[in-house]
């Protein structure tokens, strides 16, 4: 007999970071944590635009997708606004 178990509505922090150098070449640190700390999904990119943070944030929701988030807080880059609403 299988046991279902119950999963509650995730709650994801978005952050990003510049300061890492992979290649010689400055990178922004994009990553996913849920509520407890938990790494969801990470990714280095060049730019921090709108393309940047909808690429990041559909590969996040991708790695979520049995267990989408009741709500998504960011670090208040500009551009998360849109691409959110692009999801």
């Amino acid at each position: 007999m299988s046991e279902i178990q119950e999963v509650e509505p995730a709650h994801v922090s978005v952050t990003r970071k510049r300061g890492r150098r992979v290649g010689g070449q400055w990178k922004y640190l994009f990553r996913a944590v849920d509520k407890y700390g938990r790494l969801i999904d990470f990714m280095l990119l060049d730019r921090r635009d709108t393309r940047a943070a909808h690429r990041f944030l559909s590969k996040a929701m991708k790695t979520m997708r049995n267990w989408p988030p009741q709500s998504i807080t960011t670090d208040k880059l500009g551009s998360y606004p849109k691409a959110i609403r692009q999801l």
